[in-house]
């Protein structure tokens, strides 16, 4: 599974090739797209593995993942596109795009929570995963004061 020949062994040993799918499984960036350093300098793992296959990235474009997977580092899977292509392409459950959050649920229409940040700016977040973090911190908050149900 190696299509280029400019990364190391290294890089490869962490990918898990699935029917479609080349899942990284080093180390991961808090956004959910893999990382690889190399010489102590961090890289994102898609666009190496886009280098590796296809050359240097055009100047003002993007590497967006057709599969809508973030850890996915097939070349077969991943695009140069312009920042507007790319933002049009994101998560937007009007798509039609099959995606899912880090932790595997779906986010259709009825799990997307919509919010806006401090700064305006819109925030989506996986009604799921929200309502399991309550969860947790209502449990954790029981045990701090004692109160049990």
């Amino acid at each position: 599974m190696t299509p280029g020949t400019t990364l190391p062994e290294r890089f490869w040993q962490k990918v898990r090739a699935t029917d479609s799918c080349w899942i990284w499984t080093g180390a991961v960036q808090s956004k959910g797209y893999g990382s690889y350093s190399n010489g102590g300098v961090r890289h994102s793992a898609h666009r190496l593995a886009y280098e590796d296959a296809f050359g240097q990235i055009p100047d003002g474009m993007q590497i967006d993942h057709r599969c809508r997977v973030r850890l996915c580092v097939n070349p077969a899977h991943l695009d140069a596109v312009t920042a507007k292509e790319n933002a049009r392409r994101s998560i937007h459950t009007t798509t039609g795009w099959a995606i899912e959050c880090q932790n595997g649920h779906p986010l259709d229409d009825a799990n997307i929570y919509e919010a806006r940040r401090a700064n305006g700016k819109a925030r989506r977040e996986c009604k799921a995963c929200r309502n399991e973090r309550a969860r947790r911190q209502r449990a954790a908050q029981k045990t701090v004061t004692g109160v049990s149900s």
